[in-house]
């Protein structure tokens, strides 16, 4: 009985995928990193190899001394279409433009974050509503969009003080 297993074909890589868009995802095994690799036995010895790296082997690529990475920046692709032979200071170049591209992505996302925060909320209608309310504090700073500490600096007027009722100050005294 004859107990070698045939070698991978790019088609039989491919039939572990699941396509999306131009892209073939792999489903298999992962470094802790995300890229795709596979273990089979070279000798009786169990041997782990990069998939993107054997697809290009397949596909006849010159990859000796050089990087296999993915055009379409996904970490799982194994795609024909997306794999590129480059050298280490290309892919180094690569992952550093990625990264400036992405932390410029999240200084935005914080910007419009606080931006998001400072809006004002808070008006002097608002305050004489709150004063007015018979809901708990809770509930209105639900309904409003405010915190509850906010409510409650403004009913005990330490915050939003309603300067135009002359009467205010003489019950605080």
């Amino acid at each position: 009985m004859n107990n070698t297993k045939k070698p991978h074909t790019i088609e039989s890589l491919m039939a572990k995928c699941t396509e999306e868009g131009d892209c073939q995802l792999w489903n298999g095994s992962t470094t802790k990193y995300g890229h795709p690799v596979m273990t089979f036995l070279c000798e009786n010895k169990r041997t782990t190899t990069n998939v993107r790296r054997r697809v290009a082997q397949l596909m006849g690529m010159k990859i000796e001394g050089m990087m296999v990475s993915c055009s379409c920046n996904n970490a799982l692709c194994i795609s024909p279409a997306c794999i590129e032979v480059i050298s280490r200071k290309q892919l180094q170049l690569k992952t550093m433009k990625r990264e400036r591209q992405q932390s410029r992505i999240n200084t935005r996302a914080k910007l419009a974050k606080i931006a998001q925060r400072r809006s004002p909320v808070m008006s002097m209608a608002l305050a004489r509503e709150i004063r007015s309310s018979d809901e708990t504090g809770r509930q209105i700073a639900a309904r409003i969009g405010v915190s509850a500490q906010i409510v409650s600096r403004v009913r005990t007027n330490r915050s939003w003080v309603d300067f135009t009722n002359p009467y205010l100050r003489l019950k605080a005294a």
